[in-house]
């Protein structure tokens, strides 16, 4: 009895924890549609390179808008 009373028990944190770490997911995801649109509206230019091997990991519209069509090209 013991056994299923412990099993029930981890059961119960399982999903306790599973909710907040969802819960939390979903207020993450909130913020970073809030950046993205900050980002996307400021009126300058914004673009991020890796180093390593300067590959383009972002842009806003606004550098398109700069850069044309061909900023993916030249990088």
């Amino acid at each position: 009895m013991i056994f299923m009373s412990q099993t029930h028990e981890l059961e119960k944190k399982v999903s306790e924890r599973t909710a907040e770490i969802s819960e939390k997911n979903k207020l993450i995801t909130i913020e970073e549609e809030k950046i993205k649109k900050i980002i996307n509206n400021t009126p300058v230019g914004i673009m991020a390179i890796r180093i390593s091997d300067q590959k383009l990991i972002f842009y806003n519209q606004k550098i398109t808008e700069i850069e044309g069509n061909n900023l993916l090209l030249d990088l």
